[in-house]
């Protein structure tokens, strides 16, 4: 049996276009991301319905005229318009199987497991004229935004590089040290400009086994900038491991490496990160923006009154202050106000940090390096011996270095750390746990604050919501104050939060400050449930109050509360 016929075939053998016009739309392909008909069509050697009419009866799809049909809205709830325009589809209907999408391009049939796999859902497909599916596409999504053109022509570069790729790889194999090319360059470049002009914390550059991907998170939210099939990018990846002074050669261990990259006028540090994967190497740019890192405690996000509760904490002459959270939750932030707050020409203030992420003026900051055994432990031994007024520790992993950081807080030093908790109470239990006594946590720790960083509804599209008074009673709101919670807004999505529903990101906060009832609780050893009911008891605000308030204001979605917060009748460590 012979192999399937290639739609290249296909076209020349049904007389639709001869071999000469084949051979000048493949030179053009790069243009037109290797879609065949879209070049075919766009030279004019055949019209987008003589096309369609092919691709229906050749792959056995039904032939669909979309000027004809009226398409529900709501759809466009479920496939965004950069989805559409990556692969030139236009979906049509959902149902509980799946969603029915019309396409123009042959190269949809052989893309239709990786549209499936993210959409998260079945997939059938109908052919239809081009021009009807762009035509739709306009008609029923808003206009593209600059971030989505951007994307695009992004994409469109990235393929016209697959041959230089491909080149450079051979080269590589013989050993040539790999310095990039202008198509590497460019495609790099624009890829960072997008992801910094769209505030991304992140980007991050994957390789599977037929497509390469590129997504940003923003917001907190992992959102896909590029998928490309077929495409090759071990030259992508050894241009950023140029940038970041990596060994290009070194491709079974991770790297860690920084890039300073400028644009216009202003520079951004990137911090690098790259490790072996199943199908090549996979990148991870965590961009470190100044201008995001809030030296100011009045920009923390944090109430008038919490305000005060950390200034006040600040001031004392020994303890310890912790900041707690998960990952990308702001502490760093938080840590370095505090620090900008303590920073003096009277203090001599010294920190431990892995990585030092900002450079921070006055004050000594120094890399723990725990692969040749210069971990947080070992420089804390050393500022000791420095006579230190304030001490920053990046983060306390293990006994050694939380009795250390206790010991010094006991000893007239002010003592500043994070660890990994989900809310301020669990914080005293895990100290515990590693197995500092308790009356050294009792005793030496000041304030314990526990954040999030919660993703804030777009206010251009927002829709009201009027959840059940049950539900509103189980979230923890007082029966009471229900009818403050009446109207409520969830998400929808527009082109201003590139169809997410969430712009930008708020911070709440709980601030545990210790007082003799807490201290006495502590030393007793009861529960952490009975440390937070006496806490609340004497105005502790939780995280889920803080976030409650934001839901009544508007500025947080229902589900945002649930995702980002403990119920205050739970405790976990």
């Amino acid at each position: 049996m012979g192999a399937a016929k290639s739609f290249p075939q296909i076209l020349v053998e049904s007389a639709v276009i001869n071999p000469q016009q084949l051979s000048q739309a493949q030179t053009r392909l790069p243009q037109f991301a290797n879609r065949i008909s879209s070049t075919i069509i766009s030279m004019g050697f055949a019209s987008s319905k003589a096309i369609a009419r092919l691709i229906s009866e050749n792959y056995k799809l039904p032939l669909v005229d979309l000027s004809s049909l009226d398409i529900n809205k709501q759809i466009t709830h479920f496939v965004k318009r950069s989805f559409c325009d990556k692969f030139l589809v236009m979906p049509l209907v959902k149902t509980d199987k799946g969603i029915t999408m019309a396409f123009s391009d042959p190269n949809a049939i052989h893309l239709k497991t990786n549209m499936e796999s993210i959409l998260g859902c079945r997939i059938d497909l109908v052919v239809a004229c081009e021009e009807e599916i762009l035509s739709a596409i306009d008609r029923y999504y808003e206009p593209l935004t600059p971030m989505t053109k951007t994307n695009i022509d992004a994409s469109v570069q990235a393929t016209s590089t697959r041959t230089s790729v491909q080149a450079q790889t051979q080269a590589h194999a013989r050993g040539i040290q790999l310095q990039g090319n202008e198509n590497s360059v460019q495609f790099i470049d624009k890829v960072i400009q997008e992801a910094i002009t769209n505030k991304a914390s992140d980007i991050h550059f994957e390789q599977f086994e037929a497509r390469f991907r590129v997504r940003f998170r923003i917001d907190g939210q992992m959102l896909e900038m590029i998928n490309f099939p077929g495409l090759n990018a071990t030259e992508v990846v050894s241009r950023i491991k140029v940038m970041a002074e990596m060994d290009v050669s070194e491709k079974r261990h991770p790297q860690d490496g920084r890039i300073r990259f400028k644009v216009r006028e202003e520079y951004f540090d990137m911090r690098v990160n790259v490790i072996p994967t199943l199908f090549g190497e996979k990148v991870v740019m965590r961009i470190l923006d100044k201008k995001n890192l809030n030296q100011n405690l009045n920009s923390l996000g944090m109430s008038p009154l919490q305000i005060k509760i950390f200034k006040k904490s600040l001031t004392k002459s020994q303890g310890m202050v912790l900041v707690t959270g998960p990952t990308g939750s702001g502490k760093t932030t938080t840590l370095y106000s505090g620090l900008m707050e303590l920073n003096a020409t009277s203090k001599n203030i010294s920190t431990a940090e892995d990585p030092v992420e900002f450079n921070l003026d006055g004050i000594n900051q120094v890399q723990v390096n725990s692969e040749i055994g210069f971990t947080f432990a070992e420089a804390l031994r050393a500022f000791l011996r420095q006579d230190p007024d304030v001490i920053m520790v990046g983060e306390i992993r293990d006994l050694e270095t939380a009795t250390i950081s206790y010991k010094a807080a006991s000893t007239g030093h002010m003592v500043l750390s994070t660890l990994h908790t989900n809310d301020a109470i669990s914080a005293i239990n895990r100290l515990i746990d590693m197995g500092v006594p308790k009356f050294l946590v009792a005793e030496a720790t000041t304030l314990v604050t526990a954040q999030r960083l919660i993703k804030k509804l777009c206010a251009q599209c927002r829709i009201p919501k009027t959840p059940s008074p049950q539900y509103l009673l189980d979230l923890g709101v007082p029966e009471k104050d229900l009818e403050l919670y009446e109207k409520v807004y969830e998400e929808r999505g527009c082109s201003a939060c590139n169809n997410t529903g969430y712009k930008g990101r708020v911070a709440v906060h709980e601030l545990l400050e210790m007082n003799a009832e807490i201290r006495d609780a502590i030393l007793k050893g009861v529960s952490a449930h009975e440390i937070k009911t006496r806490a609340i008891e004497t105005g502790f605000i939780t995280l889920r109050m803080q976030a409650l308030a934001k839901l009544r204001d508007g500025t947080i979605s229902l589900q945002e509360v649930i995702n980002s917060t403990l119920s205050d009748n739970d405790i976990q460590n």
